[in-house]
């Protein structure tokens, strides 16, 4: 995975919404640091990213907080 994270721009979904690799990438690991589970991050991302894909990482990462609190 790592030998093709620099070929890889971004993820086409099943609904063909293309997602930004990087910032997908970088939000779900920021809150993997946090302490939070990769696979429920990976999914909050995903749906967040999915209704609107041209976020900034950082209120990604805010959005993705707040649903964690719900």
């Amino acid at each position: 995975m790592l030998e093709l994270k620099n070929k890889v721009d971004q993820i086409v979904e099943e609904g063909g919404k293309e997602i930004p690799f990087s910032i997908k990438n970088e939000a779900v690991s920021a809150l993997t640091t946090l302490g939070y589970n990769f696979k429920v991050a990976d999914n909050v991302v995903r749906n967040i990213l999915s209704e609107n894909g041209s976020i900034s990482l950082e209120e990604l990462i805010k959005k993705a907080l707040g649903s964690f609190n719900r």
